[in-house]
Parts: structure tokens; C-alpha cells; sequence
């Protein structure tokens, strides 16, 4: 079995057809034993015609969740693959989730789960600390 997850969310699954005939149960979806996903947990069943040996489900996650696939042969065995989706989820940080108390910061966890790095450039915006006028005052 092939297991290519696309950054537009589809994920195309292909297989080698076994000598069993039937119609093909196909199955994508999170793996929920991962506490940092299993909040949003997604799952599309679809069935396949039995001279059919590939097919595109869409909507997936594109978040670098994993993933497990399962290709039910009717009366026949399952074949299993796991791995990560896409990543292309991009969400910048909010403002609102930064607390300045005077010279200390204070950083909320992004709700992104996949982030490594943060970056943070200090940028002087006015008198005092105060938002010069026409500058956003944050969330």
C-alpha cells in the first residue's frame, strides 16, 4: 500500500489489488492515541470498486497529525499504514496571547500543535510603550 498525503488535503492511497475479489472498504484517519491531535480527531470511510486499486480522499488535516490508513479487501485481510499528513498549516501567533507585565513577557502556548521555534522581534511602537497613533493596541 502507497500513502501520499497532498498539502491541498487530499490523501491518494494505492494498493496492490490481492486475489481475493470484492469491493475494497478504505479507511483514513487520525491517530487519536496522540494526545496533541486527538482533540480534532478526523475520519473518512469510502468504498472501491473491486477492479479498483487506488483513490483520492479529501478534506484531510494538513497539520502534520498522524495518521492510519486501513484497506479492507471484503472477506479477505486488512493492510495497514501509518504516517504523518501534510504541513502546511501556517497560523500566526496572536497578540492578544502575549502579557506584558513590566519588563517581564509572558507567552500563551499557540494553539498550533506542531510548533517548534517562536521567534519574538522586539520593536519600539511609541512613547512609553504606547501604540503610536493608527498602530493596532493588539487583540
Amino acid at each position: 500500500m502507497k500513502v501520499e498525503p497532498g498539502k491541498d488535503g487530499n490523501v491518494k492511497v494505492s494498493w496492490t489489488n490481492p486475489q481475493v475479489s470484492g469491493e475494497k472498504t478504505v479507511t483514513v484517519k487520525s491517530d487519536t492515541g496522540s494526545w496533541r491531535y486527538a482533540a480534532k480527531p478526523y475520519s473518512q470511510t469510502v468504498k472501491v470498486a473491486a477492479d479498483k486499486s487506488k483513490v483520492t480522499i479529501a478534506n484531510a488535516p494538513v497539520d502534520s497529525s498522524r495518521y492510519v490508513v486501513n484497506v479492507d479487501n471484503a472477506g479477505g485481510t486488512t493492510a495497514t499504514a501509518t504516517g504523518a499528513f501534510a504541513d502546511a498549516a501556517i497560523e500566526p501567533y496572536p497578540a492578544c496571547s502575549v502579557i506584558w507585565n513590566g519588563d517581564n513577557v509572558t507567552l500563551a502556548r499557540p494553539e498550533t500543535q506542531d510548533w517548534r521555534y517562536l521567534y519574538m522581534t522586539e520593536k519600539w511602537i511609541g512613547e512609553n510603550g504606547k501604540a503610536a497613533a493608527g498602530e493596532p493596541a493588539g487583540c
